[in-house]
């Protein structure tokens, strides 16, 4: 596997470890194939205005739980930027954002980072 293989995959999955925290952003299915790999197809990071365009362009309302509410753009937005590909959001900060009070801390102007990624399966 290439250096640089390895370093996305390895981000891909600390990503994943992290989301995990926030209530599994990324389906507890998604890339389990031994033979797939994930791969990195966007990086993001916005501050609050342009969350708040990314969410006024996907028709996502801001709610009372920043949380959900940036957590629902930020799949969408990956579904945009790879939309042949079902990529998936692994948020990396901030700290807000994947702490274990997110629902309470967490703020649409605490902005957003991360990565889309989409597993690769191999072809046959």
């Amino acid at each position: 596997m290439s250096p640089i293989r390895c370093f996305l995959l390895c981000l891909a999955l600390t990503a994943c470890a992290r989301t995990a925290v926030a209530h599994d952003i990324v389906p507890a299915d998604w890339c389990v194939d031994e033979n797939a790999k994930p791969e990195r197809v966007a990086a993001f990071k916005f501050d609050g205005g342009q969350i708040r365009d990314v969410m006024a362009k996907c028709g996502i309302l801001e709610g009372e739980d920043h949380f959900h509410t940036v957590a629902n753009a930020m799949g969408e937005w990956c579904r945009i930027v790879a939309p042949r590909q079902d990529a998936m959001p692994f948020i990396s900060g901030p700290s807000s954002f994947i702490d274990k009070d997110h629902h309470a801390r967490y703020r649409i102007d605490d902005g957003i980072t991360g990565i889309c990624a989409v597993c690769v399966r191999p072809s046959r």
